[in-house]
């Protein structure tokens, strides 16, 4: 567990949780068989798991999250975000969603998002696809065997 950090951190782990929080610059952890949870980043964060869940909120910067065999939840991203899963579900909420480009897709789920964009089912592929306001933050959720809601 880390917290107060002025600079930047790059934490790794196996078989353990990590917590970070209060990161003043850019944040990269990887972690396998235990749960990670970001609280507040001033920077970019990358973060990359399996099997075990992710919890990420407040981050200042463009944020890049993988995850196999565990739930993802993201919560207040400001910037671009790129999140890829499989055998978990994918819980986005931030506002940047209201000013973004925007393409969230999954395999064996369904996506739902509030936002007024396409949603397309084509056998067992969901997608939702479009822009909102002028597009300026790019998302992109990728999913495979799990469900994703934005909001």
């Amino acid at each position: 567990s880390v917290d107060k950090v002025t600079g930047s951190a790059l934490l790794e782990t196996h078989f353990g949780g990590i917590k970070a929080k209060n990161i003043g610059k850019d944040l990269t952890i990887e972690n396998n068989n235990g749960a990670i949870e970001v609280d507040q980043v001033d920077g970019n964060a990358e973060v990359k798991g399996s099997f075990g869940s992710i919890d990420i909120k407040d981050i200042g910067g463009n944020l890049n999250v993988g995850n196999n065999n565990g739930r993802i939840g993201v919560k207040d991203a400001n910037k671009d975000v790129r999140i890829k899963n499989s055998f978990g579900s994918i819980e986005y909420t931030s506002n940047n969603i209201k000013d973004a480009d925007i393409l969230a897709k999954t395999e064996f789920g369904s996506v739902r998002c509030d936002e007024s964009i396409s949603i397309t089912k084509y056998g067992q592929q969901s997608k939702a696809e479009g822009k909102t306001g002028s597009g300026k933050n790019k998302i992109e959720i990728t999913n495979t065997n799990g469900d994703i809601n934005i909001n």
